[in-house]
């Protein structure tokens, strides 16, 4: 079933330049959910059609990584839980997940909502028709923004989509010429993560700092973060399984972080997108003048997200989980150019001690100016 909810310039929003092939035009879900003013627009109507029947569904999941915010705000808004589950849309002789289901999550009998950004071939949903099969659940209905599926594609699935292929293609190709849109490298790009760009000769040793790494301020009370355990291993996902207690944790995070001045919300890891994307979302409303947006590193060059982040003055940096401090400081020294006044605050909902503190001078470097901007839910 298709829904073509209003008329949208899709291409202002979704298309950009490829960074690594400069004047070709991208299709760039990221890039959408990056302004949170032309989200909120879409996602009014995304929310408006399908709400009622979200309503009658046990769990919201994921689909794609593009999937995740979607995923995590339609969960959050309607207090449901959130499986976080992401299909590589490249299969290759060694990587076919980035991430699966829970292992131990029971969903027999139960009914679950899958979204996701766009659909392109049909691939990951027929992916994840396969995986979910054994689980055993009731019913599981699929809906997208964007259907991008031509007709022979579109035979493999039935998709609610909010924008069926007419009125996206209507919309690209105002800006794409037709042999573009129909370049499979428009589409997609590999998987790459960000730092796989980047030199070992890049990484400093200014990291020996005097002083002792703080304690994180704890934003959850101990029996609610004792819920993220089990058997003395934390489960930080479970986190977006529990919508009661996701929702105490970013609230009582804004309340720590207070008027900061946040202009942005950057997503360290895949599984940081849910904490990143609905705490980017609640800045938001409480200061739309401010213009807050979302990043999420990826697959583009450092030089794209130093860039996205250039202009920025108040910027949060979310993870799932934070052990060494490693990617925290990468970020710093390289896409943050070492001006550590930029980060308002590190939000992790793990905050692991593992390591003994020279294992954590990372974390130290980034941290000991300022360590009242350290945030987490649970820390061990």
């Amino acid at each position: 079933m298709e829904v073509d909810a209003c008329a949208f310039n899709i291409a202002d929003t979704i298309i950009r330049y490829d960074q690594l092939e400069p004047k070709k035009y991208i299709w760039d879900e990221w890039f959408f959910y990056e302004n949170l003013y032309s989200f909120s627009r879409v996602y009014a109507d995304f929310l408006a059609v399908f709400k009622t029947e979200a309503e009658t569904f046990d769990y919201v999941c994921s689909l794609g990584k593009s999937g995740f915010p979607l995923a995590a705000k339609l969960a959050y808004d309607l207090d449901k839980p959130l499986i976080i589950s992401s299909l590589s849309e490249f299969i290759f002789q060694n990587r076919t997940f980035v991430l699966g289901l829970p292992p131990d999550l029971d969903i027999k009998g139960k009914t679950l909502f899958c979204v996701d950004s766009h659909t392109r071939t049909g691939g990951t949903i027929h992916l994840f028709k396969k995986l979910i099969k054994a689980k055993m659940p009731d019913k599981v209905r699929y809906s997208v923004i964007f259907d991008c599926r031509e007709e022979k594609a579109r035979r493999l699935s039935e998709v609610r989509s909010l924008y069926g292929w007419k009125a996206v293609k209507d919309s690209l190709l105002k800006v794409v010429r037709p042999d573009r849109v129909k370049d499979p490298t428009f589409w997609m790009k590999d998987d790459r993560y960000w730092l796989t760009y980047v030199s070992p000769n890049e990484w400093a040793s200014e990291c020996s700092a005097a002083g002792r790494i703080p304690a994180p301020t704890l934003a959850l009370e101990e029996g609610e973060a004792i819920t993220l355990t089990k058997q003395g291993q934390v489960q930080p996902l479970w986190l977006f399984l529990k919508p009661h207690i996701w929702k105490r944790f970013t609230n009582n995070v804004l309340g720590l972080m207070g008027d900061n001045r946040a202009d942005t919300v950057v997503a360290l890891s895949v599984a940081a997108i849910p904490l990143a994307f609905t705490l980017s979302f609640l800045l938001h409303e409480s200061a739309p003048e401010r213009g807050v947006r979302f990043l999420f590193l990826m697959n583009e060059l450092p030089e794209y997200y130093a860039q996205r982040l250039e202009n920025r003055e108040g910027v949060v940096l979310c993870d799932d989980a934070v052990l060494t401090g490693g990617l925290l400081y990468a970020v710093h020294s390289l896409l943050l150019k070492g001006k550590k006044e930029k980060t308002k605050n590190v939000i992790t909902i793990f905050d692991s001690v593992q390591f003994p503190e020279e294992g954590r001078r990372y974390l130290k470097f980034v941290l000991s100016d300022s360590p009242e901007k350290y945030i987490a839910a649970f820390s061990k």
